[in-house]
C-alpha cells in the first residue's frame, strides 16, 4: 500500500490494489491505470511522475511514498 501526502505531510489519500481510497479506506475516490489516475467521471484527473502527484492544470497534489507499516492479510499461495 502507498501513502499520498501532501505539503505539511498529512496522508490525504491512499493507494491499494490500484484504487484510491479516501483516509477512512471507507470509499474509492479514483483507480491507477499506469502513472494516470481517474476521477469518478471517467477522465484523467492527473499523473504520477517522478512518486509526484500533478493535476491536469499543473498543480502539485501531493507526494506518493511506500507504507512500510502494512502488512498485507490477504491468503497468499503457499
Amino acid at each position: 500500500m502507498y501513502l499520498i501526502h501532501d505539503q505539511k505531510k498529512e496522508t490525504i489519500a491512499y493507494i491499494e490494489n490500484m484504487m484510491i481510497l479516501d483516509t477512512n479506506h471507507e470509499h474509492v475516490i479514483g483507480i491507477l491505470i499506469g502513472d494516470c489516475f481517474f476521477g469518478r467521471n471517467k477522465k484523467v484527473v492527473g499523473k504520477i511522475i517522478n512518486q509526484i502527484v500533478y493535476l491536469l492544470n499543473g498543480e502539485i497534489a501531493g507526494k506518493v511514498e511506500l507504507n512500510q507499516e502494512y502488512k498485507n492479510t490477504s491468503i497468499k499461495k503457499a
